[in-house]
Parts: C-alpha cells; structure tokens; sequence
C-alpha cells in the first residue's frame, strides 16, 4: 500500500511528532484516501466514499444464506484439514469460506489478467 506510509507521515508531521506515528495519523490517511477521487474506478467523479455511501443494503434473507453458506464451506475446508490443525491453517479455512462465499453469491469477482514482462521481472527481483 504505497499510499499509506507518505500520508501517515504527513499526518503526524503536521501534528507535531515527525517520525512519531500514532492510530489517529493512520485514520487521517485513510480519510484523506477515501476522499480523493478514483474516475477510472468508478467510471466517473465518484469519490470512493460516494460509492461506500450509495451501496444498497443487504436483504435480510440474503445475508442469512450468505452466512449459512459461509459456514457450510468452512465445515468442508476445515473436514479437509490433516490432524490437528493450528490457528493458521483455522484461519486460512475461515478466509477461503468466506472468498469462496462472496464467488457464489457474485459479491467478488476474481479475474485473472496477463501479467507483462516487465510486471513479472520486477515480482522476480522482489523474491529474490
């Protein structure tokens, strides 16, 4: 998150403590990214907070089978798991649950895309 770092800086080199960083400078970040504006994103001027804002709300019913369904995908991820498993293998299952949840139910979309030469050089150099 290349955004992140700059603008807590910012945040906590206004207030006073330069090289400091503190919550309160991280929730002023925030702020500040979810007002500027993305067109490319939203095909327009909406600002992220706009979109947040304008979302409709879940039914009821809905929200009760993506729940049911949540918990059925976590019973057979976790049935899959060898032995004991531990907290993080717990947690893994519980986060494919839900990826695989939001999938169904058309809440995420996953789309592959080509990765270009240059991309696959620098993730390269990254590993290493």
């Amino acid at each position: 998150m290349q955004w992140l770092k700059p603008r807590t800086e910012y945040a906590a080199r206004r207030a006073g403590r330069a090289g400091v960083l503190r919550p309160e400078d991280f929730a002023h970040a925030r702020k500040v990214a979810n007002e500027m504006t993305w067109p490319e994103r939203s095909g327009g001027s909406m600002r992220p907070i706009d979109l947040w804002e304008s979302r409709r709300a879940i039914a009821g019913a809905l929200r009760s089978a993506f729940g049911n369904a949540v918990a059925a995908n976590e019973r057979e991820l976790k049935g899959c798991l060898q032995g004991a498993p531990g907290k993080r293998a717990l947690a893994k299952a519980r986060r494919d649950a839900i990826r695989h949840a939001l999938v169904a139910y058309g809440f995420l979309l996953v789309r592959r895309r080509p990765i270009t030469p240059r991309e696959f050089a620098r993730k390269a150099a990254n590993n290493t």
